[in-house]
């Protein structure tokens, strides 16, 4: 009787370190998307500079549109699954150096954990250095850049998905179970 308890908490335990394992696995960018997340946009300094909105939710075509004072839209923001594009859509060039700071956050379906910058076209000052990450949003530093018309950048996410709160409960239920059956000895 005493054996047949022993085996039957060891299962238990497998079953609950198992599935710990699996809840704590980093999936892979592949696993987990931004589609469908609800994204918010600030830029300042402001009045100067505003989103087209404050919060969009990611799918197709541009979620923000960046606009300067009374001249227009100067930037495309677009998100797609783990890439966040930044265009420059006017046709002049534009030096920025009124302190501008672009904020993207409310990313919490993702855990960021870093990212790759790619440019395209002719920007001159910008670099990796002028963005930085939390867990769960970006902050891109545009001040003393000069981008052409046309010129854009990307920045691709790595990161990895959030774990379903579900999933959570469940291994606290499997903990809490196992807790019971231990009592009852």
């Amino acid at each position: 009787m005493r054996q047949a308890r022993l085996n039957s908490i060891k299962r238990i335990g497998v079953a609950l370190v198992l599935a710990a394992c699996g809840l704590f696995a980093s999936p892979s960018t592949s696993q987990a998307s931004l589609i469908n997340e609800s994204v918010d946009c600030s830029i300042t300094p402001n009045p100067l500079w505003g989103c087209s909105t404050t919060s969009a939710v990611v799918g197709a075509g541009s979620e923000f549109l960046l606009n300067f004072d009374s001249f227009g839209t100067f930037f495309d923001v677009d998100f797609d699954a783990w890439t966040i594009d930044l265009s420059r859509v006017d046709a002049s060039g534009l030096l920025m150096g009124a302190g501008e700071l672009l904020q993207l956050s409310g990313l919490d379906s993702i855990f960021i954990t870093g990212f790759t910058l790619q440019t395209f076209g002719a920007i001159a000052g910008f670099t990796a250095s002028d963005i930085t990450f939390s867990p769960h949003s970006f902050d891109i530093v545009l001040n003393g850049s000069d981008w052409n018309a046309g010129s854009s950048a990307r920045i691709i996410i790595e990161g990895r998905a959030v774990p379903e709160p579900a999933l959570l409960s469940l291994l606290g239920v499997g903990l809490a179970g196992l807790a019971r059956r231990r009592g009852r000895r």
